[in-house]
Protein backbone atom coordinates (compact mmCIF):
# COMPACT_ATOMS: atom_id res chain seq x y z
CA UNK A 1 0.00 0.00 0.00
CA UNK A 2 1.16 3.57 -0.79
CA UNK A 3 1.16 6.13 2.49
CA UNK A 4 -1.67 7.45 1.65
CA UNK A 5 -4.06 3.73 1.28
CA UNK A 6 -2.43 2.75 4.07
CA UNK A 7 -3.27 5.61 6.40
CA UNK A 8 -7.32 5.31 5.15
CA UNK A 9 -7.05 1.94 5.84
CA UNK A 10 -5.73 2.86 9.61
CA UNK A 11 -8.43 5.11 10.12
CA UNK A 12 -11.22 2.66 8.86
CA UNK A 13 -9.79 -0.01 11.22
CA UNK A 14 -9.67 2.81 13.67
CA UNK A 15 -13.32 3.76 13.45
CA UNK A 16 -14.34 0.21 13.90
CA UNK A 17 -13.16 0.54 18.00
CA UNK A 18 -12.56 2.81 20.70
CA UNK A 19 -9.31 4.61 20.63
CA UNK A 20 -8.43 3.02 24.09
CA UNK A 21 -8.94 -0.68 22.89
CA UNK A 22 -7.09 0.39 18.96
CA UNK A 23 -4.04 2.20 20.93
CA UNK A 24 -4.06 -1.21 23.07
CA UNK A 25 -4.11 -3.55 20.06
CA UNK A 26 -1.23 -1.83 18.52
CA UNK A 27 0.94 -1.59 21.19
CA UNK A 28 0.08 -5.43 21.90
CA UNK A 29 1.11 -6.37 17.87
CA UNK A 30 4.22 -3.54 18.44
CA UNK A 31 5.48 -6.24 21.01
CA UNK A 32 5.15 -9.21 18.63
CA UNK A 33 7.99 -10.65 17.05
CA UNK A 34 7.44 -9.50 13.78
CA UNK A 35 9.48 -6.23 12.84
CA UNK A 36 7.03 -5.33 9.99
CA UNK A 37 3.86 -5.56 12.15
CA UNK A 38 5.96 -3.29 14.62
CA UNK A 39 6.40 -0.79 11.79
CA UNK A 40 2.90 -0.75 10.84
CA UNK A 41 1.93 -0.17 14.58
CA UNK A 42 3.89 2.56 14.42
CA UNK A 43 2.78 4.12 11.93
CA UNK A 44 -1.45 3.34 12.51
CA UNK A 45 -0.53 4.98 15.81
CA UNK A 46 0.54 8.43 14.07
CA UNK A 47 -2.91 7.99 12.38
CA UNK A 48 -4.55 7.84 15.82
CA UNK A 49 -2.35 10.90 16.96
CA UNK A 50 -2.54 12.91 20.29
CA UNK A 51 -4.99 10.50 22.08
CA UNK A 52 -1.78 7.76 22.14
CA UNK A 53 0.67 9.24 23.31
CA UNK A 54 0.23 8.42 26.69
CA UNK A 55 0.61 4.54 26.50
CA UNK A 56 3.70 5.25 23.75
CA UNK A 57 5.34 7.06 26.19
CA UNK A 58 4.90 3.83 28.83
CA UNK A 59 6.57 1.97 26.38
CA UNK A 60 10.02 4.13 25.88
CA UNK A 61 11.55 1.86 28.26
CA UNK A 62 11.11 -1.69 26.35
CA UNK A 63 14.05 -2.22 24.49
CA UNK A 64 12.28 -2.95 21.44
CA UNK A 65 9.81 -0.41 21.02
CA UNK A 66 12.04 2.49 22.62
CA UNK A 67 13.46 3.75 19.13
CA UNK A 68 9.50 3.19 17.69
CA UNK A 69 8.36 5.15 20.33
CA UNK A 70 11.07 8.64 20.57
CA UNK A 71 10.42 8.58 16.58
CA UNK A 72 6.82 8.45 17.52
CA UNK A 73 7.43 11.65 19.87
CA UNK A 74 9.44 13.54 18.34
CA UNK A 75 7.33 13.28 15.17
CA UNK A 76 3.86 14.07 17.63
CA UNK A 77 6.20 16.89 19.20
CA UNK A 78 6.96 18.48 15.53
CA UNK A 79 10.64 17.02 15.11
CA UNK A 80 10.79 17.23 11.09
CA UNK A 81 11.04 12.87 10.34
CA UNK A 82 14.30 13.87 8.46
CA UNK A 83 15.79 14.77 11.60
CA UNK A 84 15.65 11.64 13.20
CA UNK A 85 18.77 10.80 13.28
CA UNK A 86 18.89 14.02 16.24
CA UNK A 87 16.60 11.40 18.25
CA UNK A 88 17.96 8.21 18.60
CA UNK A 89 21.08 7.31 20.01
CA UNK A 90 23.63 5.45 17.84
CA UNK A 91 22.93 2.18 19.11
CA UNK A 92 19.43 3.44 19.19
CA UNK A 93 19.31 4.06 15.65
CA UNK A 94 21.42 0.97 14.56
CA UNK A 95 18.92 -1.40 16.65
CA UNK A 96 16.03 -0.19 15.05
CA UNK A 97 18.06 -0.61 11.11
CA UNK A 98 18.57 -4.36 12.35
CA UNK A 99 14.80 -4.39 12.97
CA UNK A 100 13.53 -2.58 9.47
CA UNK A 101 16.15 -5.23 7.96
CA UNK A 102 14.49 -8.15 10.25
CA UNK A 103 10.79 -6.97 8.17
CA UNK A 104 12.92 -6.36 4.99
CA UNK A 105 14.54 -9.99 5.09
CA UNK A 106 10.88 -11.44 6.45
CA UNK A 107 8.70 -9.67 3.69
CA UNK A 108 10.41 -8.10 1.09
CA UNK A 109 12.64 -8.88 -1.94
CA UNK A 110 17.03 -9.40 -1.34
CA UNK A 111 17.67 -5.94 -3.47
CA UNK A 112 15.55 -4.25 -1.06
CA UNK A 113 17.58 -5.32 1.72
CA UNK A 114 21.13 -4.59 0.00
CA UNK A 115 19.24 -0.53 -0.51
CA UNK A 116 18.52 -0.85 3.29
CA UNK A 117 22.44 -0.38 3.55
CA UNK A 118 21.91 3.11 2.40
CA UNK A 119 19.50 4.01 5.56
CA UNK A 120 22.36 3.38 8.16
CA UNK A 121 23.94 5.96 10.02
CA UNK A 122 27.19 4.67 9.98
CA UNK A 123 29.71 5.78 7.38
CA UNK A 124 30.82 2.50 5.67
CA UNK A 125 29.61 -0.76 5.73
CA UNK A 126 31.84 -2.55 7.38
CA UNK A 127 31.41 -0.18 10.47
CA UNK A 128 27.77 -0.77 9.97
CA UNK A 129 28.51 -4.43 10.28
CA UNK A 130 30.65 -4.06 13.32
CA UNK A 131 27.79 -1.90 15.55
CA UNK A 132 24.93 -4.96 13.89
CA UNK A 133 27.01 -7.51 15.90
CA UNK A 134 27.45 -5.05 18.89
CA UNK A 135 24.17 -4.19 19.67
CA UNK A 136 22.07 -7.26 20.62
CA UNK A 137 19.16 -7.22 18.71
CA UNK A 138 17.51 -10.47 18.48
CA UNK A 139 17.66 -11.13 14.85
CA UNK A 140 20.91 -10.10 14.20
CA UNK A 141 22.22 -13.92 12.96
CA UNK A 142 19.02 -14.01 10.27
CA UNK A 143 19.91 -10.03 9.06
CA UNK A 144 23.48 -10.82 8.89
CA UNK A 145 22.85 -14.04 7.02
CA UNK A 146 19.83 -13.01 5.10
CA UNK A 147 22.32 -9.60 3.83
CA UNK A 148 25.39 -11.99 2.95
CA UNK A 149 23.05 -14.10 1.21
CA UNK A 150 21.68 -10.68 -0.91
CA UNK A 151 24.70 -8.45 -1.30
CA UNK A 152 26.44 -9.41 -4.67
CA UNK A 153 29.94 -8.53 -2.76
CA UNK A 154 31.35 -12.08 -2.08
CA UNK A 155 33.68 -10.10 0.79
CA UNK A 156 30.56 -9.15 2.61
CA UNK A 157 29.58 -12.71 3.12
CA UNK A 158 32.34 -13.46 4.94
Amino acid sequence: LRPNAARAEYRAWLAARTVGSAVSELIDAARGEDALLRGLAFEALRVVGAPAEPDVRAVVDEPALRPYALLWLAEHDGLDPEDAHEVLTREEATWLWVDTAAAVADHGEAPMLVRHLESAVQPTVPRLLDEVRAVGHPRTVQVLVALAAAHPDPALAK
